[in-house]
């Protein structure tokens, strides 16, 4: 069944997500302008309106409020906002509108936000109501792409691609420097996927013993060798899950075998047997190395290669976003409750960070202790950076 929508919006961001819900039977009709509201006919031409909080201030505006709800009594009114909160929620929720969705979301989050507000309306809802129901949602932004801290351009587009991959069953493959945050991606992706209610497990096959890595991942049997039990490895235990492999690089030729025939035709056998399961498993691999030289240098199957990386990822240097050293920053000394000068900041935004994110993160955490007063002076933090600090020669001697 055809929905038809209006959307207010001067976001091309928002404009082009409800662009792709036409995939859902929703087709919008786009005003850059809350004044042509009075042009249209709410009631015979659309289900329910959409508007852009950039467009309007739930704290000032209200007549400009009032207005909108009086035009469009007869159909929900939904609010998309960039802010997300409990608390800007619910005031939206006081002045008269019937839902709010945060944004950035995926198609299919936005699609089932929109059909629970459709289904409930014109039924009342509480305030309480609502409040449990922002809190279910915002927790769920909370610990996904927002979490990855960051406004720069790189950042913005790599999300925007994550939101869309996120929504498929295809392999995603995350590569970049050490530090840069592919744990966190992997785990968001998970959170954005229709697997999010299943089982989410995790593996750096970088720190497995090469003797043990097949039977963690694909199991044992009883017999299979000396006290060996009836065990179900990663991808049996993670049956309609997600299971995210880091340091894929790491993997010995014998575990890519058995990779590849999960990953080729959901085939696995525990070691120790010829009976096979097929295991209903995403996966998520991620590689802080040039995959492709060590195909070249046949040390990764090539075939397997081909079939982790349909939907490859660059997660970005931290010298590829300076800009974003700011934000990261203060949400490190949010928890620390110290401020950091200006020179300090500086310094910071100059330095080229081998370590990425995690190496701010130590110097920032580590500057805030070794600071006596309320901010983190350019002396605090100078001796902390990799590239000032040089080993002594009686080191050098006993190493």
């Amino acid at each position: 069944m055809l929905t038809r929508a209006c959307l207010f919006s001067k976001d091309k961001e928002i404009i082009e997500l409800c662009k792709r819900l036409e995939s859902f039977n929703i087709h919008f009709a786009f005003f850059c302008d809350l004044q042509e509201i009075n042009k249209i006919e709410p009631i015979k031409k659309f289900s329910f309106a959409l508007i852009d909080a950039g467009l309007i201030d739930y704290a000032t505006a209200s007549s400009v409020i009032e207005d909108i709800i009086f035009h469009f009594k007869k159909i929900p009114v939904v609010v998309i906002s960039r802010k997300s909160s409990v608390y800007i929620g619910i005031e939206y929720f006081r002045r008269g509108f019937n839902g709010f969705v945060e944004f950035p979301c995926s198609i299919s989050f936005l699609f089932r936000r929109i059909q629970k507000i459709l289904q409930s309306y014109p039924f009342h809802i509480s305030v309480e109501q609502e409040k449990e129901r922002l809190e279910s949602d915002l927790c769920i932004v909370a610990n996904s792409f927002d979490s990855f801290l960051g406004e720069s351009e790189i950042v913005k587009q790599m999300k925007n691609n994550l939101l869309r991959f996120a929504e498929t069953e295809f392999p995603v493959f995350l590569y970049g420097e050490t530090g840069t945050g592919k744990n966190l991606l992997a785990s968001a992706i998970w959170k954005h996927s229709a697997r999010k209610d299943k089982q989410f497990l995790w593996e750096n096959l970088g720190s497995i013993p090469t003797n043990l890595a097949a039977s963690t991942l694909f199991g044992t049997t009883v017999g299979s060798y000396t006290d060996a039990r009836n065990y179900p490895g990663l991808f049996e235990a993670a049956e309609h899950g997600t299971v995210f492999l880091d340091e894929i690089e790491c993997a010995s030729l014998d575990v890519q075998k058995g990779l590849l025939c999960i990953s080729e035709n959901m085939e696995c056998k525990r070691i120790g047997t010829h009976k096979t399961y097929k295991p209903d498993v995403r996966i998520i691999s991620a590689c802080n190395v040039n995959l492709r030289q060590l195909v070249k240098e046949k040390k990764f199957r090539e075939d397997l290669f081909y079939r982790l990386t349909w939907l490859p990822v660059r997660v970005p240097t931290l010298r590829e976003r300076i800009s974003d050293i700011p934000i990261l920053v203060d949400s490190i000394l949010q928890k620390t409750n110290k401020g950091i000068s200006e020179n300090a900041l500086q310094r910071l935004m100059s330095y080229t960070w081998p370590g990425n994110v995690r190496e701010l993160f130590t110097c920032i955490r580590r500057a805030s202790v070794l600071c006596d007063g309320s901010k983190i002076e350019l002396s605090d933090i100078k001796c902390n950076l990799s590239n000032d600090y040089e080993p002594s020669p009686e080191l050098c001697t006993e190493l």
